[in-house]
């Protein structure tokens, strides 16, 4: 039975990192490809498992028959994500909201971090569950408890690798799901089978339930009817006509009457037809230039923007989409103008921030029509580094355009804040900044002052000249939107803001549109923002240096009374647990700092995120391997390993800004796949070596002469998946937002320089 035992523990690691990939692609569908989901999931993720691990690990000694209950418990992992994505695609109706709308921070949170509960849970008791079975009478508990954590580990790296590479591209959710069923209960019919533990009616249950699935299945297309019923349930107010993934993210396409809109990730993108918007957002840009010649238009042209464009006299378009699906999609449903507009533009299927970065061309006028910057991806295309850049490919003349969500007549503090973000970032950058007020702020920019003007009879008359057929927009378009008081209302507000520029490792424009979209929900949630935006790196710094330094005092304190003594005792036992969760807390904060590095610089993390799980847990399992075969019985030697690998947590920490900075310089295809595919994954499998290093010789240490396997492994296991949840959600709804990445990971730092000078202590 043992090898199969052995089957089941990599396959329990296996359905655990699919599921966790299949529901963070859901929820970010959801939660329209927002980051911030990524950092909750992974965070609540932590928690609940947590709670399996530790708080049911209890339980285990009191089991009779602990392989009956591993077996219904496999089977079970299964079942519980077919549910769970069930009520993914239903929780907009749950939450009471409409596809289209922005979640309010609040039901996202929640949302996040309540999911995926039950599955982490079974999950979390099913691993503790698993050592216990395992481990059975063996003496060498520590190196039995990290060979569990190996073959777990093995399950997550096959799982990352074969959805990155595989499964993605062939299989929908329901049909992985469907294969994931087969393979956990052939296991767990092999293992019935072998076991003389388990009564032997249990035998045919898995059987005839296996046989049935894949009668049923292959002959019935079970998963597609699940997969095309689940997404109609989704979208039951409205009329779906498609939903598919690709691999940058779900486009969904619904039709009402002769037009159809599309979704990206849950977010609108566009409708065709949609003259009226593709007018509006064209030919103000267009005109705000003297005579445009050469153009780039990044993102929402298909949709009848080209042809808008094309209309001007003697014009160049180069139009950027990151997904070529949309364009494949949209070509069904555009009419023959928009159809023939599309074949005279070069249309480039790239990342737009990448094309900027590697064109060679120059450009008159530079158009970004994306959505707000409410995701880490999005956020890229509003910063410093990104205006640097396109100025650097504008024509001295040239004019910059991009536009946010506003008001013209009222901006209160959070409007203010993301509106003036962006606008100070902008003049930061170049010399003319100008703006035209509305729902919709268009924000114009130029390297040459005298380019830009808000002369609205100047404006007019090169749109007459120009001699261009429209059926929504005319003159009279410009007096409407640039009314002098407007104008002067709405610069005034934005001047006032006085905080930071937006950059790429700093998203402070990120956070203000978070914190607009939340407040529009819960504006008591304003409070809490404010009281965000008051932590700084010196408070952090203070705190933990005012918590490290009471925690060495009363411990080293010569006792009075027993029970003094009896705290002493308690908090020099919990030096390694505090240890083993401060690595929890930093592994998960600097995975979603790998998470949002990789947003900033490639913007396609949708596709990767599974190689980003599956090099973290490959990491952890070379961590466990190396630290199995030095596991000794000196208790002295693993205190100095142990501070070893902590003093090497807190040097990564700090030099990983350094990494950040070199990787964003490589802008060659080469070094672009370098990044990609070489750096991002050893950076992931460094953070992953640290975990799995340090769990197997904590346990060691821990353990000592205790045989209670279940009770300290589920004990040390979920102090570092509590770490990890509390790092999780530290990092993503404050730190990263509040402080940027680069003092993020000096935080991580910090907090491992304390866990070192404890471990310091314990082995003088």
């Amino acid at each position: 039975m043992k090898r199969y035992l052995i089957f089941a523990l990599i396959l329990i690691g296996f359905t655990s990192t699919l599921a966790q990939i299949l529901l963070m692609r859901e929820l970010a569908v959801v939660f329209y490809g927002n980051e911030l989901s990524f950092g909750v999931i992974l965070a609540g993720w932590l928690f609940w498992t947590g709670v399996g691990s530790s708080l049911l690990g209890y339980f285990i000694e009191r089991l009779r028959k602990p392989i009956q209950v591993f077996v219904f418990l496999q089977i079970l992992l299964v079942v519980t994500i077919f549910a769970e994505i069930f009520f993914i695609r239903d929780i907009r109706h749950t939450l009471g909201i409409e596809h289209g709308v922005m979640i309010g921070l609040v039901p996202m949170l929640l949302s996040c971090f309540l999911v995926p509960a039950p599955f982490c849970i079974i999950s979390g008791f099913l691993w503790t569950l698993g050592c216990q079975v395992y481990t059975g009478e063996k003496k060498e508990l520590a190196s039995q408890i990290g060979k569990v954590y190996i073959y777990d580990g093995l399950g997550d790296i096959l799982a990352g690798v074969i959805f990155t590479y595989f499964l993605v591209y062939f299989f929908h959710p329901f049909e992985t799901l469907f294969y994931l069923f087969i393979l956990n209960l052939s296991i767990c019919l092999l293992i019935t089978r072998e076991s003389n533990h388990i009564s032997k009616w249990l035998i045919p249950l898995p059987l005839f339930a296996l046989l049935f699935l894949i009668t049923v299945g292959i002959s019935q297309h079970v998963p597609d009817y699940f997969q095309r019923f689940s997404q109609k349930f989704q979208w039951k107010e409205y009329n779906l006509v498609m939903s598919k993934d690709s691999i940058y993210g779900n486009i969904a396409i619904t039709r009402e009457e002769n037009q159809y809109s599309f979704y990206e990730s849950g977010l609108p993108v566009f409708s065709v037809p949609d003259k009226a918007s593709s007018e509006q957002l064209i030919h103000f840009p267009m005109v705000m230039h003297p005579d445009p010649k050469h153009i780039l238009i990044i993102g929402r042209g298909v949709s009848g923007g080209l042809t808008e464009i094309l209309k001007h006299p003697k014009t160049k378009v180069h139009y950027v989409e990151l997904d070529p699906m949309i364009i494949d999609l949209a070509k069904r449903y555009l009419s023959q103008e928009d159809l023939a507009s599309l074949n005279k533009c070069q249309v480039h299927l790239m990342d737009g921030r990448l094309f900027v970065k590697r064109t060679a061309e120059r450009f008159d006028l530079i158009m970004v029509n994306l959505p707000d910057p409410a995701t880490a991806q999005l956020n890229r295309f509003y910063t410093k580094e990104f205006f640097k850049e396109v100025k650097g490919i504008l024509n001295p003349d040239g004019v910059f355009a991009l536009g946010i969500t506003s008001d013209e007549n009222y901006i209160g503090e959070e409007l203010k804040n993301f509106n003036g973000c962006i606008y100070k970032t902008l003049k930061e950058v170049f010399v003319s900044v100008t703006i035209v007020p509305g729902s919709h702020l268009l924000l114009f920019a130029s390297p040459k002052q005298g380019i830009l003007t808000d002369n609205t009879e100047l404006l007019v008359q090169r749109f007459m000249d120009r001699k261009i057929q429209t059926t929504y927009f005319d003159k009279y378009y410009f007096p409407y939107r640039l009314l002098p008081e407007k104008i002067t209302f709405v610069k005034q507000a934005l001047e006032t803001y006085k905080g930071p520029a937006n950059t790429d490792f700093y998203p402070r424009a990120y956070f203000y549109d978070l914190v607009f979209w939340a407040t529009q929900f819960y504006p008591s949630v304003s409070i809490f923002f404010d009281w965000c935006l008051k932590i700084n790196l010196l408070a952090i710094t203070a705190l933990i240096v005012v918590l490290l330094s009471g925690y060495l005092l009363i411990s080293k304190k010569r006792p009075r009374f027993s029970r003094v003594s009896t705290i002493q005792a308690s908090m020099r036992q919990a030096v390694i647990p505090i240890a083993i969760m401060t690595t929890g807390y930093i592994s998960l904060a600097l995975e979603i700092i790998l998470i949002f590095g990789f947003q900033v610089l490639y913007g396609y993390i949708y596709h990767r995120i599974g190689m980003i799980i599956a090099s973290f847990m490959l990491g952890l399992v070379f961590g466990t391997l190396w630290m199995n075969r030095r596991l000794g019985n000196n208790t002295s030697a693993g205190i100095r390993t142990f501070a070893k690998i902590e003093f090497c947590c807190l040097i990564y920490s700090f030099i990983l800004p350094a990494i950040f900075l070199l990787i964003s310089n490589l802008k060659t295809q080469s070094g672009i796949f370098i990044g990609v595919e070489v750096l991002f994954p050893i950076l992931t499998m460094m953070t992953g070596f640290f975990v799995g290093a340090e769990f197997p010789l904590g346990n060691k240490l821990y353990l000592k002469d205790s045989h209670q396997v279940g009770k300290v492994a589920g004990l040390l296991y979920g102090v570092d998946l509590f770490g990890a949840c509390l790092g999780g959600l530290l990092s993503t709804i404050i730190f990263i937002p509040i402080l940027g990445i680069f003092q993020t990971c000096f935080i991580c730092g910090l907090l491992k320089l304390a866990s070192f000078i404890l471990i310091l202590r314990m082995k003088g």
